[in-house]
């Protein structure tokens, strides 16, 4: 048996707090897992909160994602009825084919579980206990005497006592405050779904050389499927042709419109070099989830540290004796985590790591790492 390093969510919902009558004004910004989790737990806390789902806000994931029973459940918190019935499904077993060789991972404990989550999007849009609402985008921050001034798309302007950018990868609010990550480094990644064939897959499974990496995630009657590849350092102006090249040499069974390359339609995004530090304040702005940090985006950390995110940043504010204490706070616990979750994935590798083919400690080989650890369960190794 192997142990996943890290732990799943550390802390717990901030719901047992007496309500303040009188808490700070807090504008969150974006529509991702994070900004509806921290709305709904902000309200609930006495904070007078506003959600302004930003426009300028990177694409979301729009398959199934792999996350520990106990992140599902701290989620289902935050939607109308506390069930998440019909958008998870577990996961026994996980089959990791690579050039040289084929493992699979199984587990007959209380498994992981994969959730859907557009849907799962949808449903926390419903529950935003105590917050205000407003179909518009930040356009401008301004520090002034009493926080920060926001002015909107639309020309209006508002203050609020703390600002948070929770609008995912390449955040445009993070962007207003400087605080942008590094892409000289990265990867490219395609999302897309197909119909599911029977004879294809039955459980998710995962394919890689030293240039491409594909996921194929088998939920309902589709597959969801991710492609990605290392960001050249240099101009990197093909990259969509370069992947195709890449999955024709794949030798193993792909989905056959994959086989063709990148199929039409799919959903582009460039992810920032996930060995980059996070930046989580900028003065009264907080950047919180994917916005944060681009380790958080990868499958198995996603959304687990961004709801983390969400409870320590609602336990600060509520716990500290002010604003900007809290922010201080709140800071200095997410770059410690972060770096205990980098140390895990280094430092901590199963020994099984050393039989694959990994590209040195490039953003791929991290990918392939991150893309087969478990952070809840004990997983039965078997290697074919």
């Amino acid at each position: 048996m192997v142990r996943r390093l890290p732990p799943p969510l550390a802390g717990s919902p901030p719901i047992d707090h007496d309500p303040a009558p009188d808490g700070p004004r807090v504008l969150v910004a974006g529509g991702t897992v994070a900004a509806l989790a921290l709305t709904t737990w902000l309200g609930r806390t006495g904070h007078r909160v506003t959600h302004v789902n930003a426009t300028r806000e990177t694409a979301t994931p729009n398959g199934p994602t792999l996350l520990p029973r106990q992140t599902v459940e701290t989620l289902a918190d935050c939607i109308p009825g506390g069930s998440l019935d019909g958008l998870t499904r577990p996961v026994t077993e996980h089959r990791i084919d690579g050039p040289q060789c084929s493992l699979t991972l199984a587990s007959d404990a209380d498994p992981t579980l994969w959730l859907d989550v557009p849907d799962l999007y949808r449903r926390l849009d419903r529950r935003q206990d105590g917050a205000t609402r407003r179909d518009d985008a930040v356009d401008h921050l301004r520090d002034v005497p009493d926080g920060i001034e926001v002015t909107f798309a639309d020309g209006s302007r508002a203050t609020y006592d703390v600002v948070v950018a929770a609008d995912g990868q390449n955040s445009f609010v993070g962007s207003l405050t400087g605080a942008v990550h590094e892409f000289q480094r990265g990867l490219h990644e395609w999302s897309t779904s197909l119909p599911r064939s029977s004879a294809l897959v039955s459980s998710p499974c995962e394919h890689w050389d030293t240039a491409v990496c594909v996921t194929v995630v088998p939920f309902d009657d589709e597959l969801a499927i991710q492609v990605r590849m290392p960001r050249r350092s240099t101009a990197d102006h093909s990259p969509r042709t370069r992947a195709g090249a890449a999955l024709e040499r794949l030798d193993v069974g792909l989905p056959e419109p994959l086989q063709s390359g990148i199929p039409p339609g799919s959903s582009y995004r460039l992810l920032p070099d996930p060995t980059a530090c996070g930046t989580w304040r900028a003065g009264r702005v907080v950047l919180c989830g994917t916005a944060a940090s681009p380790l958080s985006g990868f499958r198995g950390l996603h959304p687990t540290l961004p709801v983390e995110d969400s409870i320590v940043l609602v336990d600060s504010l509520v716990a500290a004796d002010s604003v900007d204490a809290a922010l201080s706070r709140y800071a200095v616990d997410r770059r410690a985590r972060q770096h205990s979750v980098w140390n895990a994935l280094t430092d901590c590798r199963p020994d099984w790591t050393s039989a694959l083919p990994f590209a040195g400690d490039g953003p791929l080989s991290l990918e392939m790492r991150l893309q087969s650890l478990r952070f809840d369960d004990e997983f039965e190794l078997v290697t074919n």
